[in-house]
This record gives C-alpha cells, structure tokens and sequence, in this order.
C-alpha cells in the first residue's frame, strides 16, 4: 500500500489533481481517505470487521485490474481516483480491524473468570511515585484450576520494592489475581487511550513470581532497551552517581534514572524538563551535527547519494540506541521523510514531508492517530512550517549572524503562540 502511494504521488492523473490544495500537497490524497477510515473503524459493529476485510481484498484486485488498463490507455481519470480513494477508505477500515485485538480468537477478554495469569514483559520497567509499571502480553489464563493459552495485553502496577527493579524485557511474570477491566464506556480519556492501545485491564500486584528470560532469539525492543540501559549503566559509572549523571542520561538516551526531587523542580519551574526526555529535539541535533560532518559529501553530484542515506542510517541508529521511544520513532520517520524529499528534489518539503511520516507511522499502527504525543507533535510541526516564513520575512538583517539568530527565533515563535 505504500508503495502504490509512492508510485501516485507524482501522477498528474489521479483524482485530486484540479484540487488547488491536493495538487499543492500530494499526499493528502491518499492520506485523508486512509484517516477517515481509520476513524470509521471505530464506530462499526463487530460483525462488519470481517465483511470490510474482504472488500479490502477485493479492491485490490479491481484496482489493479483498473491500473492496467489506465497505463495503456484508459483516460477516465475521475474513475481511477475515484476507486483509489475508496481503496484507501476501506483500506484504514481494514486495517484497524486487524489491529483490534479484542475480537482475534483466544483474546482473554472472552473469558468471565480469570484467576491467574502467565505473562511475558513487553516493555522497560518505569518507575513511578510510588510504584513500578510494566505492558506484558498474556500467554496463558487460569480459570478454575485449569490453565489455557491466551493472547493479549495488560497492564501490571508493581509495589515499589527493590526486588522487582530486576525485571527486564521478555522476562516472565505469573501471579494468582483478577485482573481489572478498563472502562470503555466512561469519559476517562486516560482509559479509552488505553483501549485504543489494545490494553483492556490493569492488575495491582504486591508479590509475583518472576522467571528471567532464557530466550536467546533475537528480539529488535529487547537489544535496544538493553542497549540504553547499558549506555545508562556506562555514563552513570563514569560520573559516579551523581546529579549530573542523571542527567546526561536523560538527555542523551532518555533512559529514567533517579534524578533529585529538587532538581526535577527546578527544571519544570523554568519549563525546561521536556529537554530530559529523548524527543525531536534530539533528532533534530543530531541531525545538524551529522549535516555538519558529512556536508562534503553533500557538495558532490554522486556524494549526496551517499550524503542522504548516511544520515538517515545514522538517525534511525540513534533512535535505537535511545530504546525505540515512541517519542523517538515519530521524530525520526518525520526527519527520515524529510531528507527524501531533499534527496529527490521534491518541492514544499515540509508538509509533505510531515503528511508522508504521519502516512508511514499510521500504515505501523493505525490507532497512533489517538496518541496525544503524536497529535502535538503533528500540530507543533505544522504550526512552525505554517508560520516560520511569513515571520522571517517581517524582517530581514543584512549581518549573516543576526540572520541566523532571527532564523532560530521564527522557528520557536509559532511553538510560543
């Protein structure tokens, strides 16, 4: 499906095309229709899931029947877009149904009565206030005295003990408890967040039996959480402990370490404590750095098709050293987004570029439309493109210095709005 987005994009043939705003901005006709089915997913009833997935299947075989025939000849461009937008509606349907996990067969939530779970960590263990949280996905139910595989996530709240600072990534974890269920149904935001992420209950637990993992396949979360946790290790050893070790661990891999109450105040009291967590900003630096280290290759007709791939292999390199942070992923698809355009030399980079990263993020997982992180970031991004330009030219300095400084400024001027 993605590939069929990139193979339209340049098409001057396809619905859209007398659309100012859609001939402006390309990817947004493929990327409109996929959100609204997206969000039409949510308000079908159950038996409908299955109907839609096979008109996805059959959309697709008409759509390349319909392909054929445009390449050799065929002008009813209005039928062809037509039947594309209808393929990208049906498939954001198709593929929100397949990401709700709710309905897949020997999903736990069909079982009235669970007294006990088996369960593997699927996340890094977070500290909170008073207790430790960690997402694990269920392997086997215990109803009555019998135990059955099962499938789906949960989330588990652990008392905040020393023993339980030991879990790791794809360890195991079996407690004796009734999990309880999220309500959907209640103007809780923070709970429909949580449906919307395929976690349906929460279990509060004081004690657990903990087997570590004795799985040596290769998992890709589990060696980039290890990986941060041992550069975390590293920088901590080196500073020994202290404050500003706590830190340059937060800033550089966005790993959460003890940091001092006072300080953490002190940060939210300027409103400077976003900086400790891995973000945009993060990317963005990176970027600049790795722009300034490779820029003669740049300077070179063959060299940027060395240039831009470098930097990206870099980017997304850094992404999984800082754990693959949901924060960290979206800042990188959009700059990834970004140095293609670059690259081929597409025009109204930003916007496209942000349309196509929002596209790439929606095709991994579809509900990441509900995510507030991505939301900000979406409209934060968009209000700086929007906005930037037009301030930058209410002025404009003559030193090359005070040009840059004034660059700097409109970009944080929209962000402050």
């Amino acid at each position: 499906m993605l590939f069929i987005a990139l193979v339209l994009v340049n098409s001057n043939k396809v619905f859209g095309h007398s659309i100012p705003l859609l001939r402006r901005i390309p990817v947004l006709r493929f990327l409109l229709p996929f959100i609204a089915g997206i969000l039409i997913a949510e308000l079908l009833p159950t038996f409908l899931h299955l109907l839609f997935l096979r008109l996805w299947m059959i959309l697709i075989v008409c759509w390349i029947l319909l392909f054929v025939s445009y390449k050799s000849g065929f002008r009813k461009r209005h039928y062809f877009g037509g039947l594309l937008q209808l393929y990208f509606m049906v498939a954001g349907i198709g593929l929100s149904c397949l990401f709700m996990e709710k309905y897949r067969p020997g999903h736990y939530t069909s079982v009235d009565v669970i007294s006990g779970v088996k369960s593997r960590v699927i996340s890094s263990l977070q500290g909170k206030k008073k207790s430790f949280k960690v997402l694990v996905e269920i392997e086997a139910i215990k109803t009555g005295e019998k135990w059955a595989c099962s499938s789906g996530k949960m989330m588990v709240y652990l008392k905040k003990d020393t023993t339980f600072e030991a879990i790791r990534y794809g360890d195991q974890l079996m407690f004796n408890r009734t999990p309880e269920m999220v309500n959907g149904d209640s103007n809780n935001l923070a709970a429909k967040l949580s449906l919307h992420r395929q976690v349906f209950s929460r279990v509060y637990l004081n004690k657990l039996i903990h087997l570590k993992s004795k799985d040596n396949s290769f998992s890709f979360m589990a060696t980039a959480i290890e990986c941060r946790r041992t550069i975390a290790s590293c920088l901590m050893e080196q500073f020994k402990g202290s404050k500003e070790a706590a830190i340059a661990v937060a800033l550089l891999v966005g790993e959460e370490v003890s940091i001092d109450e006072d300080l953490s105040t002190a940060y939210a009291a300027t409103g400077t404590l976003h900086v400790l967590a891995v973000s945009g900003m993060h990317v963005g630096l990176i970027y600049l750095l790795l722009g300034f280290i490779f820029k003669p290759l740049s300077n070179h007709k063959t060299g940027r098709h060395l240039y831009y791939p470098l930097v990206i292999s870099c980017v997304w390199c850094y992404a999984f050293i800082a754990g693959a942070a949901p924060s960290i992923v979206r800042a990188s698809a959009m700059c990834m987004f970004f140095l293609i355009a670059k690259w081929i030399d597409r025009k109204n980079l930003g916007i496209g570029s942000l349309g196509a990263s929002l596209f790439f993020l929606l095709m991994v997982n579809p509900f990441n439309i509900y995510e507030p992180g991505l939301q900000l970031s979406l409209f934060a991004v968009w209000g700086i493109i929007w906005l930037q330009q037009p301030i930058l030219r209410l002025w404009v300095p003559g030193n090359w210095l005070f040009f840059k400084l004034w660059e700097v400024t409109c970009v944080s001027l929209p962000l402050k709005s």
